[in-house]
């Protein structure tokens, strides 16, 4: 009936670092469609683009499976106003912000030490990359969607 959100030691799980995204959304929806969700103002929004397979892609067999497959996204956002563009990109995925993969690379024969699990509970965030990108009309980005995948794109023009 709940959602764990530490692991043991205090690591976050997913599940954590997904509600603190959450937190970060402005309240506005310009835009809904399947998998992805664009809030905010036309100076400043986000664009959240996700993919939820329900499932645990640990307990699947070693076949290939269509929808495992990444997924190479094209953004395109038209017409926006002429200017310079702040770029903050979060990916949480299973290579950034999941504790179980980062916890089994480094579990051995007689298990895991304290200083291990301080390095694991240090490692395990979402990625942000941060960018400026002048506009002239559209905007177009690209990403890299791996399954279970969460991307918040924060879009924000500078006041010149």
């Amino acid at each position: 009936n709940s959602i764990e959100l530490f692991h043991q030691y205090n690591g976050k799980r997913p599940a954590f670092f997904t509600s603190h995204l959450f937190k970060k959304l402005l309240s506005n929806i310009l835009y809904h469609f399947e998998n992805c969700i664009v809030v905010g103002e036309p100076h400043h929004f986000q664009i959240i683009v996700y993919d939820a397979e329900h499932f645990n892609p640990y307990l699947t067999l070693n076949t290939s499976l269509p929808f495992l497959d990444n997924k190479e996204v094209r953004i395109k956002v038209n017409d926006l106003l002429p200017g310079t563009y702040r770029i903050k990109h979060y990916t949480l995925d299973k290579e950034h912000g999941a504790l179980y993969q980062v916890w089994q690379s480094y579990n051995t024969q007689s298990g895991i030490d304290a200083e291990s699990i301080e390095y694991i509970n240090r490692v395990s965030y979402p990625k942000l990359q941060v960018s400026d990108q002048t506009v002239q009309h559209d905007f177009e980005y690209n990403l890299k969607l791996l399954t279970n995948a969460i991307h918040l794109i924060d879009v924000k023009r500078y006041i010149e």
